[in-house]
């Protein structure tokens, strides 16, 4: 029989503004998993007014820190309103202006300039505070995902409040700084979370393959950890290195989509396997090549048109069928520079070829193969292959698995 948990005790707080400015250090405290400030000022200002108007607001839920005595709560879910609200008070933002002949108060007022009146209803709003009896930070990371009341979590905050290895690298390598000088996209949802996860999901399964917002949060979720005992330090060097060669061919590219990381990190990949030294290369080598990727004639159709080819870039079918074309086209560049014997890079290049034009299969064995299983099959005349009869289950690669649940109410 199925044993289900308890039900978490709570308490409930009511807490002046007031009160919570002078014991700051106890109220304004966020686990490292939970998302940055994100909300816009018009719907900081509506909040303002909510409370001016002796409106109602969702409960901030807190979980205590009892390694600390107690005396710290840490919030789950009301981070946004919090700082709103603090950041009101600093005089970082004004009330606006009213909009379509809605009922405003003080409007265009910075909380300097409001009458006092005003000052001691936002001072005097009490803020219901749940405070949860939990500690199990697995367990507060699912509250976390199911307390959302607000606003949806994007995909990747859902990947990032994940407990897991792959999850912990990942928060090191967002600081890596090809994230900081290539991507000029969004950041404030952790989207650089979600494109360091890339280089992750593409070294435990060996290559090419599905990188959609399923596989990145199954992973975030620690489905594939079992590999990365005893190897994280080696793991996570072996991708700063690669992100570092990525940077290097591609100086100069600034991109503000999310998947161009993909096509980036999957270059160095293949380059490497095929035997080239992108290091040997001029820096900013690949940039023209990237930046001219079959556009349209006008610059608002190219801009268009790139952020559609990246945006398939999560789709094993379409890293297969660019790569078709495209890899005899960047190892035919100029200034590329083989490690060792130019011949066997060219070889390999035709190897990795032929596998992506038989759709991932051994043109003489028949088996669906992964891109990690390469060398143990036959893509040249001449060689043979000693596998069996080709199986019934697809390669690994092809397989697309479901996310961790989580639930989120809107």
């Amino acid at each position: 029989m199925t044993q289900f948990p308890p039900q978490v005790s709570t308490q409930m707080l009511q807490v002046p503004i007031s009160a919570l400015l002078v014991t700051r250090e106890v109220y304004f405290n966020f686990p490292r998993w939970q998302r940055k400030s994100v909300w816009k000022t018009v719907k900081k200002r509506r909040l303002i007014q909510t409370i001016l108007h002796g409106g109602f607001i969702h409960s901030i839920v807190c979980f205590r820190d009892k390694t600390l005595g107690n005396r710290k709560l840490w919030v789950i879910d009301g981070r946004q309103r919090l700082t709103s609200i603090f950041a009101f008070i600093n005089n970082e933002f004004s009330t606006g202006a009213p909009k379509n002949g809605e009922e405003y108060l003080e409007p265009n007022r910075f909380y300097k300039d409001m009458s006092a009146a005003a000052q001691a209803q936002i001072m005097a709003f009490a803020l219901g505070i749940s405070v949860l009896d939990e500690t199990n930070e697995m367990q507060l990371r699912r509250y976390y995902r199911d307390v959302q009341n607000l606003t949806q979590l994007t995909s990747s905050e859902i990947a990032f409040s994940y407990v897991s290895m792959a999850a912990d690298l990942a928060q090191v390598l967002m600081e890596h700084s090809f994230f900081g000088t290539i991507y000029t996209g969004l950041t404030e949802h952790l989207e650089t979370f979600t494109m360091a996860m890339y280089p992750i999901i593409i070294e435990l399964y060996g290559g090419l393959t599905h990188l959609d917002t399923a596989r990145v949060q199954k992973v975030a979720g620690g489905f594939r950890d079992g590999e990365l005992v005893g190897k994280e330090a080696a793991f996570l060097s072996n991708i700063e290195e690669r992100l570092a060669m990525a940077e290097h061919l591609f100086t100069g590219v600034q991109t503000d989509t999310m998947a161009s990381a993909i096509l980036m990190y999957e270059t160095v990949y293949l380059l490497l396997d095929c035997g080239y030294d992108p290091f040997a290369c001029e820096a900013g080598l690949l940039a023209e090549w990237f930046t001219h990727l079959d556009v349209p004639i006008s610059f608002s159709q190219a801009k268009a048109y790139r952020a559609s080819i990246f945006g398939q870039f999560v789709k094993l079918s379409f890293q297969r069928d660019f790569w078709q074309t495209q890899l005899r086209v960047v190892t035919t560049i100029p200034g590329l520079q083989a490690r060792i014997d130019p011949a066997r890079s060219a070889a390999q290049v035709e190897r990795i070829t032929s596998w992506l034009y038989h759709n991932h299969h051994c043109p003489l064995c028949h088996h669906s193969i992964s891109y990690a299983e390469l060398s143990m099959h036959a893509f040249r005349l001449g060689e043979s292959c000693g596998a069996g009869a080709p199986p019934d289950e697809p390669a690994q690669d092809e397989a697309v698995e479901e996310a961790p649940e989580a639930v989120i109410i809107a």
